[in-house]
């Protein structure tokens, strides 16, 4: 069992070592765009994910136009890029605008722990959350599965801040796997990673694509 939670630990601290290395990666790629390059790739934004853009957390916006400056290179030599920094944005987004309140929440309702649900693929004895975790320590994973949980505290944290539950769990489902494939090094050519832009940014319709799930009657 100690075997199994030491794995489980060190899987986790390689996750967010593998993403601070591709979010320091793509801040630099931010940092030295050219001017004319980063308007261009700004307005792009803007018009592909209309009213969203502009609100998402700083991090999360420089990937999203770090995605977009290789998108716009021809012949790019690592076109997954554009999947995992999109994917990353999102995942940064969903810390910002729904765990970190989650997790204050928990917090004032005095939730001792959150165990994983019996049908849940988790370690059983582990907790998803406690009062010590730090929202910036949540990977997705962990995430997907804490927003799958049944304790009425989760339901009463959407309610009370008029989060969309379903649309958000739907969203990350979206992100989820092509996430782990992109961080994990999978190869993406480039027509997948153009498809997958497309469907996250027109995801189900939706001005702002997967990433309107985080806003207010968007």
């Amino acid at each position: 069992m100690e075997e199994m939670l030491r794995t489980i630990q060190c899987s986790q601290a390689e996750a967010l070592e593998r993403q601070d290395a591709i979010i320091g990666q793509m801040e630099r790629m931010v940092l030295y765009m050219k001017s004319a390059d980063r308007h261009t790739c700004e307005e792009s934004l803007l018009a592909e994910l209309p009213g969203v853009y502009e609100k998402l957390a700083p991090d999360a916006r420089n990937l999203c136009l770090a995605s977009e400056q290789v998108y716009r290179t021809p012949g790019f030599a690592a076109p997954g890029t554009i999947v995992h920094g999109l994917a990353t944005a999102f995942e940064l987004q969903l810390r910002h605008s729904v765990i970190s309140g989650l997790f204050d929440h928990l917090k004032y309702r005095r939730v001792e722990k959150l165990l994983p649900l019996a049908d849940q693929d988790a370690e059983q004895n582990k907790p998803l959350w406690r009062p010590a975790t730090k929202a910036d320590k949540c990977t997705l994973g962990p995430m997907k599965l804490i927003l799958q949980h049944t304790h009425p505290a989760i339901e009463e944290f959407f309610l009370r801040f008029g989060l969309d539950r379903t649309e958000i769990q739907r969203a990350l489902g979206s992100v989820y796997d092509y996430r782990n494939s992109s961080a994990h090094g999978e190869c993406f050519d480039i027509g997948t990673a153009e498809a997958i832009r497309a469907n996250w940014f027109h995801w189900c319709e939706r001005p702002g694509g997967i990433f309107s799930v985080f806003f207010r009657n968007e």
